[in-house]
């Protein structure tokens, strides 16, 4: 069952969970390093990744890619990289090579939506129409929204340990 207790069980995958993260990788400024030396060009406490042409970093783990700041948010949560499925992690000042743990913020996708910047007005965050609930929503709004689910969060992972 998810940590984050949302009803659905999901699956685990052995190969990316908590301790290997742990295990693998230790975090400084941003940026993963590799712990110990992984083979090929993997050497010890050389740069964990790469930039990909997306804008994201990306983590190569036994054929698979996984997603820089997904992997950080684990490593800093203590959870697993499938615990937090169905959730998003959104970077808090739209910078997707910005992986600093004080950026990345838990959050459900309609809340990573309305953070998104509106190449139709310059490139400026604007206020948000929410079509579901016929309201209009403010960067103030959506700030304590954020900060609102991120205590949540941290209050169900103390709950469960």
């Amino acid at each position: 069952m998810s940590i984050l207790g949302r009803g659905e069980v999901l699956c685990y995958n052995i190969h990316m969970d908590y301790k290997t993260i742990t295990e693998r990788y230790y975090y400084k400024d941003g940026f993963l390093y590799n712990r110990v030396q992984l083979g090929g060009n993997a050497k010890k406490d050389a740069l964990a990744g790469f930039y990909h042409a997306d804008g994201y970093w990306m983590i190569k783990h036994k054929g698979k890619l996984y997603k820089y700041h997904r992997v950080i948010y684990c490593y800093f949560n203590e959870c697993g990289y499938y615990d937090i499925a169905g959730w998003d992690i959104d970077h808090l000042d739209n910078d997707r090579g910005n992986n600093n743990i004080e950026n990345l913020i838990l959050c459900e996708h309609w809340e990573n939506q309305l953070n998104r910047i509106d190449t139709k007005r310059n490139g400026e965050m604007s206020v948000s129409w929410k079509k579901q609930r016929g309201i209009k929503i403010s960067q103030k709004q959506r700030d304590e929204r954020r900060r609102y689910n991120r205590d949540l969060h941290r209050r169900k992972k103390d709950n469960q340990a």
